[in-house]
């Protein structure tokens, strides 16, 4: 609660201007009647993920690629997507999605748009992992397949 102006002048998008406010006692009761429900609901929508996708997916060899286009990936996009985005919700953490357009002109040139060719999806998505809800908001929005790397 204490405030380090030495720290914060060098992080000032997370500075907490309310932090005077706090008091410990006015948590307590939030978090004796909360935690343990959005704790609950956040397990039964991660297992609920392995439960129904489990069986849609059985016949599927994913070592030979990823599943071909149909209602049975669409149904198992629609599952991720929807379990990610309660599981997000019983943790407390709200998203959004926006779209910026960059100049890109100084590095590319003037012109750079006249043979832009417009991209649907992008081919690689490298989120910054600041937390553990990079993975979930990614799936939310992106459906991605994910490739971790592996060390033998």
């Amino acid at each position: 609660m204490k405030q380090d102006e030495e720290r914060d002048k060098n992080y000032p998008a997370f500075r907490r201007y309310d932090s005077k406010n706090w008091r410990r006692w006015k948590f307590y009761p939030g978090a004796m009647l909360w935690m343990p429900s959005r704790i609950l609901a956040y397990a039964i929508s991660c297992t609920s993920i392995g439960i129904l996708c489990a069986p849609l997916t059985c016949g599927h060899d994913f070592k030979k690629g990823p599943m071909k286009k149909g209602c049975m990936r669409t149904f198992v996009k629609w599952i991720y997507k929807t379990l990610t985005s309660l599981a997000l919700a019983t943790t407390g953490v709200r998203t959004g999605k926006t779209y910026k357009d960059c100049d890109y002109s100084y590095y590319l040139g003037p012109n750079y748009k006249d043979n832009y060719k417009p991209v649907k999806r992008a081919s690689t998505l490298v989120p910054n992992h600041t937390s553990w809800v990079d993975a979930l908001v990614m799936i939310k929005y992106f459906c991605p397949s994910f490739a971790p790397n592996k060390r033998f």
